[in-house]
């Protein structure tokens, strides 16, 4: 990336005021970098939607395993007190 935004600055730098004036070959060339900009910001919008994506999904499976790890610890309590239960049911 960092390769195209200094490409993207030389071919601006070699586009001098003067050539605005100079005509179509200078308009096409700002034309054909237009495009190239709009094409790499595209693609850039498409990475960050991604990169946002992924980290929602990362986001979610943390909560799934906090989730897990919270229904295991309440299953084992069940099972301590249903011992508890018992025993005392057993005393009775």
């Amino acid at each position: 990336m960092a390769q195209n935004l200094k490409d993207t600055d030389s071919a601006f730098q070699g586009v001098s005021k003067a050539s605005f004036n100079g005509g179509t070959k200078d308009i096409a060339t700002l034309v054909n970098l237009v495009q190239q900009l709009k094409r790499e910001n595209d693609q850039l919008k498409a990475r960050l939607e991604n990169k946002q994506e992924f980290q929602k999904q990362v986001e979610l499976e943390d909560k799934l395993k906090e989730s897990e790890a919270m229904v295991s610890a309440l299953k084992k309590e069940i099972r301590s007190v249903q011992r508890i239960q018992l025993d005392q049911g057993k005393a009775l």
